[in-house]
């Protein structure tokens, strides 16, 4: 996680944005720990944790780059609208779940936060 949240940084940052696709790593991590329902257990909660990271500290430039363009018509992009509805749905499963641990519930509450101060029309879950 700590490779994660260091690139999360370097993307928030801008240092990678002469780099093309520079959001593969977010786009490919984030789904394995959002978008997979993998058994509860440390593997689990680790790649919940890369998906809370990437979205509380690059969420920003991961939606500028995938959510907003969208808004702004450039067309069609891989991820988009629908992706970004589903996680912010996942992020408030997951931090209202009492069977969490409580750092991933955080972390899950964090993004989340993040997400709907990015889009609040679009994101309609409750922050805790």
């Amino acid at each position: 996680m700590n490779f994660s949240s260091f690139l999360a940084r370097c993307l928030d940052s801008g240092l990678l944005d002469r780099y093309p696709n520079w959001t593969k790593y977010p786009i490919c991590d984030i789904p394995k720990g959002l978008e997979i329902d993998l058994l509860p257990g440390p593997k689990r909660d680790c790649k919940i944790l890369v998906s809370a990271q990437y979205i509380t500290l690059a969420g920003t430039a991961v939606y500028a780059d995938d959510v907003a363009a969208l808004e702004e018509g450039s067309g069609a992009k891989k991820r988009g609208w629908d992706v970004w509805k589903l996680w912010a749905e996942k992020l408030g499963q997951i931090s209202t779940n009492q069977d969490e641990r409580p750092e991933v519930k955080e972390a899950a509450s964090k993004a989340l936060a993040k997400m709907i101060s990015l889009s609040p029309d679009l994101v309609h879950v409750p922050a805790n």
